[in-house]
């Protein structure tokens, strides 16, 4: 009997402990997301186009929806260069920050003196993720929607994008994340 007890006792307990967790649920993100991603569309006053520009010209405040939810604005289309599927090693510098919460702070790596992040493209799960270096940077920063872009755009090409979590890197994925990217550069393709 008493070990009937100290049983319920215990699940009762665990059972408390997780219904107060502050752990949220994937439709909680997914809903959080939406409101925020919404919110800095809004705040920003962005235009969301159904297609690519006519003439092939963005507007500075005009993106487009990519595959999986990523708004992509084209800053610079970049040379001729494009990247080749599992061959090419992706250097980029970028301006970002978290839509969410208290990860609203931006970080730059944008400068001479940064050094630059890298990976191989394409830069999702069916290939596999293929990091070269500064893992924390691509830890919580590359991700499939920072290497959509190159679908479109060249070496040296600069993009703006809108990245949801679902399509984010591992952190952002975790945490439920969506991050906006001021200024994204595809520096080097070796």
């Amino acid at each position: 009997m008493k070990k009937g007890f100290v049983f319920l006792l215990l699940s009762v307990s665990l059972l408390f402990a997780f219904s107060c967790s502050d752990t949220k649920s994937y439709g909680e993100m997914l809903k959080d997301e939406k409101k925020a991603i919404k919110q800095m569309i809004q705040d920003s006053a962005f235009v969301i186009l159904d297609d690519f520009p006519a003439d092939s010209v963005f507007k500075p405040n005009e993106f487009v929806q990519l595959d999986g939810g990523v708004y992509m604005n084209v800053v610079s289309w970049g040379n001729a260069k494009r990247a080749v599927e599992n061959k090419t090693v992706i250097y980029l510098r970028f301006k970002v920050r978290g839509l969410l919460g208290t990860d609203t702070s931006y970080v730059d790596i944008t400068g001479n003196n940064s050094y630059p992040t890298s990976f191989t493209y394409p830069l999702n799960a069916d290939y596999g993720y293929s990091f070269n270096e500064n893992s924390y940077l691509q830890y919580a920063f590359l991700s499939e929607g920072t290497s959509l872009p190159l679908k479109y755009v060249g070496e040296n090409g600069i993009v703006k994008l809108i990245v949801p979590f679902k399509k984010g890197s591992e952190y952002d994925q975790t945490n439920g994340l969506p991050r906006y990217y001021a200024w994204l550069k595809y520096t080097k393709f070796d």
